[in-house]
C-alpha cells in the first residue's frame, strides 16, 4: 500500500475513524481556498441542485489547492463531486468529466438499484490491466488521464494505477457515495450495498421525506425509520453509511454510528476522534 495517502477521506474510513464535511455553498475562488485550508476531511461540490458547469468547476478546483499542506506534509481536504444525473439516467460522460479535472470522489444521486449502483461503479473505473488483482467489475472510463494526474501531482502512469475504487482496490483513491433517497432505493437496498465498488451509501432524509409522503419533515418518525434501517443494513454488511445533517445534529449522527456527514457549516463542526 502506498505510504501516502492522496485521499484524506479514505485513509480515515480505511481505519474504522469518521468523515466530516460540508456543502460548498461559497463557489468562488476565495470560498474554495477557505475550504481547502479549514479542518475537514472533505468538500462537497454540489452540481444536482447547482449548476453543472465544467470550466468553473475546473477553475473552483485549482484555486482549492493549498501550497502550506503541500509543503508540509498534511493531508489535503478531499475535493468531491455530487454530479447532477441520477443514478439511474446512466450519464457515464458527466462523471468521467469531472474526474478528468482531478476529484477524488463522487456522489451519485437517487440510486434506485443494484444496476444503477453497478453503473456508477463501471463509469469511475479504467478498464483494468490483464495483470489486474481486481479486474471486475470492468471499468467503462475513457482514458485521458493527462489533466487529473497533473492535480494529483503525479505521472500519468502513477496515476491510472491509483485511479481506482476504494474498497473494491484497497489502494484505490477515489470514493464512490450512492444515495438513498427513494422508495425504490430503500426496496432495493440489500442488493445495493452488496455492490463492489461502493464506497459509502449516503441517506438523503430531505428527498426521502418527500418519497415517504411527509414532504419537507426530516424529522417525522417514518423518514428516522427508514434513516435508522439504511444505517443497520450498512452496519451488517460492513459498509460505511452516510448521511446529509443539519450541523447541530452532525454529534448525534456519529454517535449512531454514521461516518461520512456532511452539513453546512465549518464552525459547528465537532472533534471527530
Amino acid at each position: 500500500m502506498h505510504d501516502i495517502s492522496l485521499n484524506q477521506t479514505i485513509r480515515r474510513l480505511r481505519v474504522g475513524q469518521a468523515a466530516v464535511g460540508v456543502w460548498a455553498t461559497d463557489r468562488s475562488p476565495d470560498g474554495a481556498a477557505f475550504y481547502a485550508s479549514a479542518d475537514l476531511d472533505f468538500v462537497l461540490y454540489d452540481m444536482e441542485h447547482g449548476p453543472f458547469d465544467i470550466e468553473s468547476l475546473r477553475v473552483w478546483l485549482q484555486f482549492f489547492i493549498d501550497r502550506r499542506r503541500d509543503r508540509t506534509g498534511d493531508l489535503a481536504v478531499t475535493p468531491i463531486a455530487r454530479i447532477p444525473a441520477y443514478g439511474y439516467e446512466r450519464n457515464y460522460w458527466i462523471i468521467k468529466q469531472v474526474l478528468d479535472l482531478g476529484f477524488l470522489g463522487i456522489v451519485v444521486p437517487h440510486v434506485h438499484s443494484a444496476e444503477d449502483a453497478a453503473a456508477a461503479v463501471r463509469a469511475v473505473r479504467y478498464p483494468q490491466a490483464s495483470d489486474s488483482a481486481y479486474p471486475e467489475p470492468r471499468g467503462y472510463r475513457g482514458a485521458r488521464p493527462a489533466m487529473a494526474a497533473r492535480y494529483w501531482g503525479l505521472t500519468q502512469e502513477e496515476y491510472v494505477a491509483r485511479a481506482d475504487l476504494w474498497p473494491l482496490n484497497p489502494e484505490g483513491e477515489l470514493l464512490l457515495v450512492v444515495m438513498i433517497e427513494t422508495r425504490e432505493g430503500l426496496d432495493q437496498l440489500e442488493a445495493i450495498v452488496r455492490v463492489p465498488g461502493v464506497g459509502v451509501v449516503m441517506v438523503g432524509p430531505y428527498d426521502l421525506s418527500f418519497a415517504l409522503g411527509v414532504p419537507g419533515q426530516t424529522k417525522h418518525p417514518v423518514v428516522q425509520k427508514a434513516v435508522a434501517h439504511v444505517l443497520a443494513v450498512c452496519q451488517a454488511n460492513g459498509v460505511v453509511c452516510g448521511i446529509a445533517a443539519d450541523p447541530e445534529d452532525v454529534p448525534q449522527r456519529l454517535t449512531q454510528g454514521f461516518r461520512w456527514v456532511v452539513t453546512r457549516e465549518v464552525r459547528l463542526l465537532p472533534q471527530r476522534d
